[in-house]
């Protein structure tokens, strides 16, 4: 079997890192433990610490915290913990390694992350390039380790899922749990969404479409999460600009359909990962059929506009009754003034009258908007209008 990517080379799928941008995370991060070590020695002096009471015993009292409460400041070895931290995850994705790494190995880091004691000093920095440099030369064994994981995690006891490869359908299993009390699932698996992000960042890239190809880590559990809250299950649901269509069941299974490109092209990157696992007489599909669904060239929807879409559509179901919304000027100011003139579009687009109150913005419809929102969530491309007619 030919082990070669008829889409597109996996040489064209990974950014150039800027060392700089390492260079400027390591200043960053003495810069802080300086201020770190210094801020302690300040609270180690007992008069600052009796001045710091009673200039916080007015918050104090507010917030019904007591008159007893004390800042107890953590240790030095406490503090850099966390700074370890978080400079530890900025240069994980400022060098775009988490975004490749696979499930597998993005849940070890995020336990280490989570753990903060077992990750080695951010201020060596030898330590800190000799580890992202071996991660960065891991990236492309990182597009087959995904590829094998989600083989290895799609469901044994549905015979759509060929024991030899990947079919243009793919089925997870166990995904998610049902509440008994509304009948909508009540938790979601945190590792099999993170197989199905795998599924559809590797989509992105043999794509080969760079609007496609954005940072979507937990964006498949956002994604399952609104379609069980919605009691979207047992119907196609196309995703990430057609790229790929997702049906949910209530049982906790989800299927994926690809187009037949996409599947053979995971059979390649399989068959690399796993040599001979494949058997030597597969056949690549016609990928001229009338049956074959064009692969997609849309645009993605900015992301933080999509993000607010999210928020708008999570508000309980009693906001809804007058078909009326609201999101506070702190929650869009949560996102740039970009996605706000984007978001505003969209639900302009959607039907909405906007206007502006002392804390929050206020979006009225003369319609349920809710179809509609959906897929742009979904989608994360504008849908057709006038197949969201909630009325007709």
């Amino acid at each position: 079997m030919k082990n070669s990517l008829s889409l597109v080379s996996i040489e064209t799928l990974f950014s150039r890192v800027d060392e700089s941008l390492v260079d400027k995370l390591l200043a960053e991060y003495i810069e802080k433990k300086s201020n770190i070590t210094m801020t302690l020695s300040t609270f180690s002096d007992a008069g600052f610490l009796q001045g710091l009471d009673y200039l916080l015993k007015e918050s104090i009292v507010s917030n019904n915290i007591g008159t007893n409460a004390r800042l107890r400041p953590s240790t030095l070895e406490q503090a850099l913990a966390f700074l370890n931290q978080e400079y530890w995850e900025k240069a994980l994705n400022v060098t775009d390694v988490f975004f490749h790494m696979p499930e597998d190995k993005r849940s070890k880091w995020r336990n280490d992350l989570n753990n903060r004691n077992s990750l080695p000093s951010f201020d060596d920095g030898t330590v800190v390039f000799d580890t992202l440099t071996a991660l960065l030369q891991e990236r492309e064994s990182f597009i087959s380790e995904k590829v094998l994981g989600i083989f290895n995690n799609l469901s044994e006891t549905h015979f759509t899922n060929c024991p030899q490869g990947f079919n243009k359908t793919l089925i997870f299993n166990d995904v998610g749990t049902l509440c008994r009390v509304d009948n909508k699932w009540n938790s979601i698996d945190e590792s099999y969404s993170g197989y199905l992000d795998d599924l559809r960042n590797t989509v992105y890239k043999l794509i080969g479409n760079k609007n496609l190809i954005a940072d979507r880590h937990n964006d498949s559990y956002g994604l399952l999460s609104l379609l069980s809250s919605n009691n979207i299950f047992g119907q196609w649901v196309y995703i990430d600009s057609g790229a790929m269509e997702l049906k949910l069941f209530r049982k906790g299974t989800v299927h994926v359909r690809v187009h037949p490109s996409i599947s053979w092209n995971l059979n390649c990157l399989l068959d690399k990962a796993q040599p001979n696992i494949l058997p030597k007489n597969i056949k690549k599909p016609n990928l001229n059929s009338d049956k074959a669904r064009p692969l997609p060239t849309g645009d993605l929807i900015e992301r933080g506009a999509i993000q607010l879409v999210r928020s708008v559509l999570s508000q309980p179901k009693f906001k809804w009754k007058s078909n009326s919304v609201s999101l506070s000027h702190y929650e869009l100011d949560m996102h740039s003034k970009d996605s706000n003139t984007v978001f505003d579009y969209l639900m302009t687009k959607a039907g909405a009258v906007i206007s502006i109150e002392t804390q929050r913005k206020v979006y009225q419809f003369k319609e349920t908007p809710q179809s509609f929102l959906i897929d742009l969530v979904t989608t994360s491309v504008l849908p057709c209008l006038s197949s969201h007619n909630d009325n007709g």
